[in-house]
C-alpha cells in the first residue's frame, strides 16, 4: 500500500500540471481526464496487479488505513476541482459527484478491463463524457 500511495503522489502531481496548460477550459479538462486514464494504463506496478490483488489488499488493510486512503482521494478531488476553478475551468459538479463518477471508471481500469491504450475510442469517450458532466453540460439520470 505504501508503494501505491507513492505512485498516487506522482500521479496527482502530473494530473494537476495538465490543468495549467494553455487552451480553452473544456479542452484542458478533457486533457486532464485523458492524462489520468493514460497514466493508469502506463504505471508499471498497475500492470502487474490484478483486480483480485486489489481486493485482497483492501480486505487486509486495517480499517483506519483504508479510511485514510479514501479520505486522501476525496481531498485530491477537492484540490483538483479548486485548482481547475482557479485556472478558469468552470467545473459545476461537486467533488463528491465527481468521485462517484470516476471511482467506477478507475476500478474498471484497475480490474484489467483495459481499453488498449489511452487513445482508444472508449477511453476518449469516457474522458469527454466526464469532462462534459463536470462542466455541467450533461446530467446523469439516476437509475431506478
Amino acid at each position: 500500500m505504501d508503494v501505491i500511495e507513492q505512485i498516487e503522489i506522482r500521479f496527482r502531481r502530473e494530473i494537476l500540471a495538465v490543468i495549467d496548460l494553455p487552451g480553452p477550459s473544456p479542452a484542458r479538462l478533457f486533457a486532464v481526464l485523458k492524462q489520468a486514464f493514460s497514466l493508469l494504463e502506463s504505471l508499471p506496478i498497475l500492470q502487474f496487479l490484478t483486480g483480485s490483488d486489489y481486493d485482497l489488499l483492501f480486505r487486509r488493510l486495517p480499517a483506519e488505513i483504508l479510511q485514510e486512503h479514501m479520505s486522501s482521494d476525496i481531498r485530491f478531488i477537492e484540490d483538483l476541482v479548486a485548482h481547475c476553478r482557479q485556472a478558469g475551468i468552470p467545473i459545476q459538479a461537486q467533488p463528491e459527484q465527481i468521485i462517484g463518477l470516476l471511482y467506477p471508471l478507475v476500478l474498471t481500469a484497475l480490474h484489467k478491463m483495459r481499453w488498449y491504450g489511452a487513445t482508444s475510442t472508449a477511453a476518449l469517450m469516457c474522458s469527454w463524457s466526464c469532462a462534459a458532466y463536470c462542466l455541467g453540460e450533461v446530467a446523469l439520470q439516476p437509475s431506478r
